[in-house]
């Protein structure tokens, strides 16, 4: 598993070469969590991860915060509807939806896993109560396929048991709902 920590200070990417950049505040110190661009609202949203506070039963906690950065400092928001603490979910925008969309992820300590769908709306969470969908996942990928206007995603894994139960599946959420995609040529799980 690869581990990607989010620390003091911030690093911006300018078209030639990264510049270290020093904001006021920024999110405690994290790996696993989710960041995509929203572009309608002109800022990147984190959530969640796993921080680096008191180990519980043998674990770091999970963390449900959000974090938007406006290009120059990072800002806690204060959403009403926070999404369960989580680590290893994923989040992508879609932007000819107008929707930052985030799905599942290890919760609870890893003793479970999420199968709910969230949409950032510029300050707030929103539950989807999406009926069906993909299945409980964690460490899967999602991207926005603009030519069809959907957000695209693909494997992860399953629930935990003894060794990894790898997921080769692939969903497509269109702003709404979750349809299973059957491509002929498939990746392997």
């Amino acid at each position: 598993m690869v581990l990607a920590l989010l620390s003091v200070p911030a690093v911006a990417q300018t078209p030639a070469n990264w510049t270290q950049a020093s904001p006021e505040t920024s999110p405690p110190v994290r790996s696993g969590h989710a960041m995509a661009y929203d572009s309608t609202h002109s800022q990147t949203v984190l959530f969640g991860g796993t921080g680096n506070g008191k180990i519980q039963q043998g674990l770091f906690p999970y963390l449900n915060d959000t974090w938007l950065w406006n290009g120059s400092n990072w800002t806690e928001a204060t959403p009403q509807a926070v999404p369960t603490a989580r680590t290893n979910h994923a989040m992508a925008y879609a932007s000819g939806l107008n929707q930052l969309v985030m799905f599942g992820g290890a919760i609870n300590g890893n003793v479970g896993l999420a199968k709910d769908t969230w949409v950032w709306n510029g300050s707030n969470w929103i539950n989807q109560n999406v009926s069906l969908g993909p299945s409980v996942r964690y460490g899967h990928t999602m991207a926005y396929d603009s030519a069809h206007n959907q957000v695209v995603m693909f494997g992860g894994n399953g629930p935990f048991q003894p060794g990894c139960s790898y997921l080769g599946d692939t969903w497509i959420w269109n702003g709404s709902e979750w349809t299973q995609a059957s491509p002929p040529p498939s990746p392997v799980q």
